[in-house]
């Protein structure tokens, strides 16, 4: 994905004529436009995104201004698979394809089944959402956009939150498993939720456990601080035997291999931001007045 912000030759041949302008301010002035685009795009994922923002902010390349001859142009590129999917959207698709290929941290079982172990990192009931969404949100209704992907739970929002403060209760209690960057780890205790009412239960047909079933306290000491994180673990096998179906639903109207069940480890998929786009009406909108200003 690309923002590309020209300036026509007969549109550059007129300026100064209009406004007293040399090439060089003419070229200063569209640079400035360019990283005002730049700036509007990253102001947008902060605003809009919540889990992607990190990494799709990274990927808002810095502006690449060019003069060839009297065309004066400024790109800002979006690099990298993931961050372009959040712009443009992308269709549900299987994890075990994305996950599972050999090498790095997956393994080969005895019967030759490749596996890995996921992290699902949890956050407290006042998360902002921008690392993982606050613990409990998932076992309310549908997302809080209406637009958006999330396959919820049907909880209201003030049981989630009860559900959710008992969660978090529990986990702050937990012996946390110990060790420091690229040592060993002590392991600690793991939550047990049989006895949180709306916990124990399972979010989806499809899953093995309830989500915050064996949820650990993991803490790691730095030089300068000590910190805690609270994360499960599930594993992704290409095993037949761990395929699991929800067979009272479909999965937002997509098949899996012709059934009208959803599958364990299917993404959802990602609703399409734009964020490219309202920059580029956002450009449109200040270009005369950056460009045919007094300053």
């Amino acid at each position: 994905m690309a923002l590309v912000i020209p300036i026509p030759p007969d549109e550059l041949t007129l300026i100064p004529v209009l406004a007293g302008f040399g090439p060089d301010e003419i070229a200063g002035r569209v640079r400035r436009l360019a990283h005002m685009a730049r700036t509007e795009i990253v102001r947008l994922a902060k605003r809009h995104l919540h889990t992607s923002e990190a990494e799709y902010v990274r990927a808002v390349q810095p502006v690449e201004f060019r003069l060839t001859g009297n065309r004066a142009t400024g790109v800002v590129y979006l690099r990298g698979a993931f961050p372009n999917m959040v712009e443009d959207g992308a269709e549900p698709w299987n994890l075990r394809k994305t996950l599972l290929k050999p090498g790095g941290k997956v393994r080969r079982s005895a019967k030759g089944h490749l596996y890995r172990s996921i992290p699902f990192r949890h956050m407290g009931l006042d998360a902002s959402g921008k690392n993982a969404p606050p613990v409990g949100q998932a076992y309310t209704a549908e997302g809080q956009r209406d637009t958006s992907r999330a396959f919820r739970g049907r909880l209201s929002a003030a049981e989630a939150r009860t559900m959710g403060r008992a969660v978090w209760r529990q986990a702050q209690q937990l012996a946390a498993s110990k060790g420091t960057p690229g040592g060993a780890v002590t392991p600690g205790e793991r939550l047990d939720v049989s006895g949180i009412a709306g916990a124990s239960d399972l979010l989806r047909p499809r899953h093995a456990t309830p989500i915050y079933a064996g949820m650990v306290r993991q803490q790691k000491t730095y030089r300068r601080a000590t910190q805690s994180q609270f994360v499960t673990f599930r594993t992704i096998s290409n095993n037949p035997a761990t395929m699991r179906y929800d067979t009272q639903t479909q999965f937002k109207g997509y098949n899996v291999m012709g059934n009208t069940a959803s599958v364990n480890w299917m993404h959802p998929g990602i609703e399409a931001r734009g964020l490219f786009e309202k920059a580029d009406i956002y450009v449109q909108r200040i270009a005369g007045a950056i460009l045919l200003g007094s300053k």
